[in-house]
């Protein structure tokens, strides 16, 4: 049998499938977080790709309301200006 020599390439490439997985797990461990959670997160496998939504207390619930009544003011008239606007272009090519 011929011997054959393991190219650099091949080296990297062990080096990088098993040393740096090891050493993001150690990292990780040692920052006191939780690695695979961290890689589901990131894949988008955690938690059914949702974000936590933090509970408001009632003051801030309040305060959201109004806010979000606001908004929702602000954008129905946008959209009634949008509606005039569109309305005026496709008459203006009627004539």
């Amino acid at each position: 049998m011929a011997k054959t020599k393991m190219t650099g390439f091949a080296r990297m490439l062990i080096f990088l499938l098993f040393i740096v997985p090891l050493a993001f797990f150690g990292a990780s461990y040692i920052n006191g977080e939780d690695p695979v959670q961290k890689i589901k997160n990131f894949t988008g496998m955690g938690e059914g790709g949702t974000s936590k939504v933090a509970v408001p207390t009632d003051n801030q619930s309040e305060v959201s309301t109004a806010t979000m009544e606001k908004r929702i003011l602000q954008l129905e008239r946008d959209l009634a200006i949008a509606n005039e606007k569109l309305a005026r272009c496709q008459t203006s090519g009627v004539e």
